[in-house]
């Protein structure tokens, strides 16, 4: 009888495991512009990238709470698109935050994804770089954050 007990224990954490990482929404990139103005942001894909060719993008309000921030989603156009160059643009409004990248049942995002805002910054996202801050959550994925400031 034992025996069945520690079977059907073993049976449960291994159905359990299974579904948790199965159900694993992954981690998303995001850039939030909290300066006073619109920002025109292009996105460069690494090479080793499955690069996605987009015609928009959501955004959502980041002055929105947490709770229902996603809830509250638009979607933005994409200005112009390279499938040669892995490159897309698009304006990010003041006040808004954009989902650039997201990917499912995985536990990071690519690594040397490139932003250029404004023409001018240049941010590459890195495991240990500090402009992109982690907001785990538990079993839920996560989000990268990239915050672009007023000057």
């Amino acid at each position: 009888m034992t025996q069945w007990r520690i079977i059907l224990f073993l049976t449960a954490i291994l159905v359990s495991t299974v579904l948790l990482n199965s159900c694993d929404p992954g981690i998303g990139v995001v850039l939030s512009n909290q300066s006073s103005t619109d920002k025109k942001v292009e996105v460069h894909y690494p090479t080793n990238f499955h690069y996605i060719i987009r015609d928009s993008l959501t955004v959502y309000n980041n002055t929105a709470p947490d709770s229902i921030k996603w809830k509250l989603h638009l979607k933005t156009p994409v200005l112009s698109k390279d499938s040669t160059k892995r490159t897309y643009t698009f304006v990010l409004k003041a006040g808004r935050d954009a989902l650039v990248e997201k990917r499912w049942a995985t536990s990071a995002p690519t690594y040397g994804q490139v932003f250029i805002i404004d023409n001018k910054d240049t941010v590459e996202l890195k495991p240990k770089s500090k402009q992109f801050k982690k907001r785990p959550r538990l079993m839920l994925g996560g989000e990268w954050k990239y915050t672009i400031k007023s000057e």
